[in-house]
């Protein structure tokens, strides 16, 4: 028992040893809990910094503002015109069809022409009252031989509605002529496109030619109606009947490839002037 107790009394410790062994404990606790903070820190931040994420890395760069489209290069429209520009236009459709005396069609030409000099003139003279109409006449020349024979040296094939009254008086001397002319009217106050003026007439070749160029004229009282400024005072019907004393007018042509065409065959010719 004494043994026993020696050693309870070998093993208790003084209040200064205490403290003493807690100190140390303390330190080496406190100095392992830091160097395990230290390694998970340090597998936590790597030395390397981070690479940015792919999608801010590829990110294109903006354009430049000058380059935008503007609204017209988007939509693919273009500027919107000013109304009334176009103008009014005057067209002149030409239809020329040559048979085989048969029946049978050798060739068929359609195409369009262009108003003349003269022909705006008379126009403008008939919207002002210096002249009246009279009768109108299809012109076909060639630049070598005429389809046609002509009583003189002229080249070139008239059709005409009457060969004794004007055009036809002035015309038919110095070329070919056939009196087969035939116009109608249609006249149309709410559409402007349905207006128009049809010429038709034909003529049978009596030789071997060629057509390489094409006109309308018109007749009309006084002769010298663009450098008049009186009003005339010639009735239409008077003008229209008139043998001769009238003024003649190209009113609309046009140059054609050469339109071959031989002896015996039908020439049909239709014009349709219009406006729009």
């Amino acid at each position: 028992m004494k043994q026993i107790k020696q050693q309870s009394q070998s093993l208790s410790l003084t209040p200064w040893a205490t403290n003493l062994i807690l100190a140390v404990l303390v330190f080496f606790i406190s100095g392992a809990s830091a160097q395990q903070q230290a390694g998970v820190m340090t597998s936590a931040a790597p030395s390397t910094p981070p690479k940015a994420p792919a999608s801010v890395a590829a990110a294109p760069a903006q354009p430049a503002a000058h380059a935008a489209a503007t609204p017209v290069e988007q939509s693919g429209a273009l500027p919107a015109t000013k109304p009334g520009v176009e103008g009014i236009k005057m067209h002149g459709h030409w239809e020329i069809t040559v048979k085989n005396p048969d029946g049978t069609v050798a060739q068929h030409r359609d195409f369009e022409n262009s108003i003349q000099g003269g022909g705006a003139a008379y126009l403008i003279a008939l919207m002002a009252g210096y002249t009246v109409p009279s009768d109108y006449e299809i012109f076909l020349q060639s630049a070598g031989t005429a389809p046609c024979t002509p009583p003189g040296s002229l080249q070139g094939c008239v059709i005409v509605r009457s060969l004794t009254t004007s055009p036809g008086t002035n015309s038919c001397p110095n070329y070919y002529c056939a009196s087969t002319l035939s116009y109608t009217y249609n006249l149309n106050y709410s559409v402007l496109a349905s207006n128009s003026m049809v010429l038709s007439g034909y003529f049978t070749a009596n030789r071997a030619g060629t057509i390489d160029s094409v006109s309308t004229y018109a007749g009309s009282c006084p002769t010298a109606f663009i450098q008049s400024s009186v009003l005339a005072n010639t009735s239409p019907a008077a003008c229209n009947a008139a043998a001769g004393g009238i003024g003649v007018s190209a009113l609309t042509g046009t140059s054609v490839s050469s339109i071959a065409v031989s002896n015996g065959q039908l020439v049909q010719v239709v014009v349709t002037i219009s406006f729009s």
